[in-house]
């Protein structure tokens, strides 16, 4: 299976009636074992809000895991 992370720029209360962004991709890991992941994502501007969430891939589904935020420094 295939393990990774989805994130996007976080909609502020000005940005109400524009369409959401589409997840971006981080790269995929494969992972064959339980345990945590991490990953560094580049090009993100600073002070800006994203939103993201883990993903799992398996080849008969996809589980999306819950969204969080952050801030980028």
């Amino acid at each position: 299976m295939e393990v990774g992370f989805q994130y996007r720029r976080k909609k502020g209360l000005t940005d109400l009636y524009e369409k959401t962004e589409p997840w971006i991709d981080s790269a995929p890991a494969k992972r064959t074992t339980v345990g945590s992941y991490s990953t560094r994502i580049s090009g993100l501007t600073p002070g800006e809000a994203y939103e993201f969430r883990a993903l799992v891939k398996h080849p008969l589904i996809t589980i999306y895991g819950k969204d969080a935020a952050f801030e980028a420094k």
